[in-house]
């Protein structure tokens, strides 16, 4: 799909009262959020260059360069060869490295991670119990018992994000199949 990228005609530069509320990457990557909904932007499409960020968004090199990381790092950016950054359907990765980034700062943090989405997804509890399964539920203990023997740190997010995955999928929801890897859609 195709997209005018020029530059709107008004400006839109940050209000001087709002300066000193936030940074001025966290400013950018608001910015650039908006510019994708404004245009209406889906995954592939390409953003403006870096320099015509900056001149749009009145903002340097370096807040660009690291607007775009925050974006890569929330996985609604990659960069690509000879086109630059595009929208990204990176969700799922960008959760995966989350959860590997928790469990490997310590137990503490990942054990506060783990309660957050406990309380998050005690609702779904209910609705697997009833829909689901005996195979489901096999599933899910096998999915359970992976994590547990992982190997790698970055495995155990893996088959974390695979079990909390299958329970979205268990409950019925659509939103699980924006956030599956690109491979993973394609089975």
């Amino acid at each position: 799909m195709a997209h005018n990228l020029a530059k709107p005609e008004q400006s839109t530069a940050v209000e001087p009262a709002e300066v000193g509320k936030t940074s001025a990457v966290d400013r950018l990557v608001e910015q650039i959020r908006d510019l994708i909904a404004e245009r209406g932007l889906g995954i592939g499409d390409a953003l403006p260059t870096e320099r015509d960020l900056g001149e749009q968004f009145q903002a340097g090199r370096n807040t660009v360069r690291e607007a775009l990381q925050v974006l890569r790092a929330y996985g609604l950016v990659e960069t690509r060869p000879k086109v630059g950054a595009v929208i990204s359907g990176g969700h799922g990765e960008a959760i995966r490295r989350l959860f590997a980034f928790h469990n490997g700062i310590s137990p503490d943090s990942f054990r506060d991670l783990q309660g957050f989405r406990r309380i998050i997804e005690t609702g779904v509890g209910d609705h697997i119990i009833l829909h689901a399964s005996e195979a489901d539920l096999d599933r899910l203990e096998a999915a359970n018992a992976r994590i547990r023997t992982a190997e790698s740190v970055e495995e155990a997010a893996r088959y974390d994000y695979e079990f909390h995955e299958a329970i979205v999928e268990l409950s019925g929801n659509r939103t699980n199949s924006c956030c599956l890897p690109d491979d993973a859609q394609r089975d």
